[in-house]
């Protein structure tokens, strides 16, 4: 059932971009140790004044770039496989990179995207940008992201999906970090749908016997 979960994911990630940009988790951290500051509400910016970079534009990335144009965001894609879309393409993965304030993840691992992102890439991003990971866990050099969270040259760093998983290192205890245990495809709604197509297909399959 390929795609049953692409919408799941796609909310996860635009939910991920807007926790980083609005620094969710550090205002949680914040209140729960009783500060309540709303003095630097210039640091927090709205989704459609960033360039989102989408790597892999099959169901879960073209999902992302439709939601994300909802947002006003300015898209665009690198995906040598894919045909024409409407999403406007990069050339190659460092032309996407050098144009791209949040970079999103999404292509299934593969030797060619093994550690696809590492610490040359990573570089390319403007300071200050985001990177998510929501595709697959050795798709993405991880440490090197943690090392350009740490030094600051991203500004929020979102894993839903890890290398190893699930982690074996302690991951820092930072609010510009956000972890899920790859949940990003688990919703009710999924369950239920991909529960339904499985008694479709059995029933199908039986009919014809």
């Amino acid at each position: 059932m390929p795609g049953i979960n692409a919408n799941a994911v796609a909310e996860l990630v635009i939910g991920f971009m807007i926790a980083m940009t609005r620094t969710v988790p550090f205002y949680t951290r914040e209140i729960v140790r009783g500060a309540f500051n709303r003095d630097d509400c210039a640091t927090r910016h709205e989704l459609a004044h960033f360039r989102l970079g989408i790597v892999g534009l099959g169901q879960v990335g073209s999902r992302v770039g439709r939601l994300a144009s909802a947002f006003g965001m300015k898209i665009v894609a690198y995906d040598p496989y894919i045909g024409a879309t409407e999403t406007p393409r990069a050339k190659s993965l460092d032309e996407l990179l050098e144009q791209t304030d949040i970079l999103t993840l999404h292509v299934p691992l593969t030797e060619e995207t093994r550690r696809m992102i590492g610490a040359r890439e990573i570089a390319k991003l403007a300071q200050g940008s985001y990177l998510i990971n929501a595709a697959r866990g050795e798709v993405l050099d991880q440490q090197a992201a943690l090392d350009a969270l740490a030094r600051g040259h991203l500004a929020g760093l979102a894993l839903d999906v890890f290398d190893p998983e699930p982690p074996v290192a302690p991951l820092p205890d930072d609010p510009r970090l956000i972890l899920t245990p790859h949940v990003g495809g688990c919703s009710h709604e999924v369950k239920t749908t991909a529960g339904a197509k499985v008694f479709e297909k059995i029933a199908e399959f039986y009919a014809t016997r």
